[in-house]
């Protein structure tokens, strides 16, 4: 991997990193307001909601991460484009193809974890959407696994 490229990664992904980051962050607190709604109802508690909140953070990621990965790198070209780093490959002989094939492979290989379920799920077809798995020992708030759809809040019984 050649300097320019490993510099230009480095600057999308940690701008990709950032916006996601920052998506996350607005999102659970939208997500953690409208579950406030349901605190005390049926035992439900704050660290319930804060629970399933964390829970549902995961998914958010893999929604928004294509998004985030295009703003991220419109912000990181921005801000090469500002402190003329473009300008410098250019002048150094980089050609516009080379840099537009280097980004279109940080692209790809940054929204590549978005699309790798269509390849695994669609081969394994006895998963359920949610489901609680109950475990042997009592526990304040049941587990939950995904296979890609949103989850639903457990009902007012699963936590007595």
């Amino acid at each position: 991997m050649k300097v320019y490229e490993r510099h230009l990664a480095r600057e999308i992904y940690g701008d990709t990193l950032l916006v996601l980051t920052a998506f996350l962050a607005l999102f659970g607190f939208f997500d953690l307001i409208h579950e406030l709604e349901s605190v005390g109802k049926g035992g439900y508690e704050i660290h319930h909601a804060l629970g399933f909140v964390a829970l549902t953070l995961p998914g958010r990621a893999y929604e928004i991460l294509p998004i985030a990965v295009l703003i991220g790198t419109l912000y990181a070209l921005t801000l090469l484009a500002r402190h003329s780093e473009i300008t410098v490959f250019r002048a150094s002989g980089l050609a516009t193809s080379e840099l537009l094939v280097t980004l279109a492979v940080v692209a790809i290989l940054a929204v590549f974890p978005a699309f790798t379920d269509r390849i695994t799920l669609s081969k394994l077809p006895g998963l359920s959407p949610w489901k609680t798995i109950r475990p042997s020992i009592p526990l304040s708030a049941p587990f939950f696994c995904s296979t890609g759809r949103a989850p639903t809040r457990p009902s007012a019984h699963h936590w007595n």
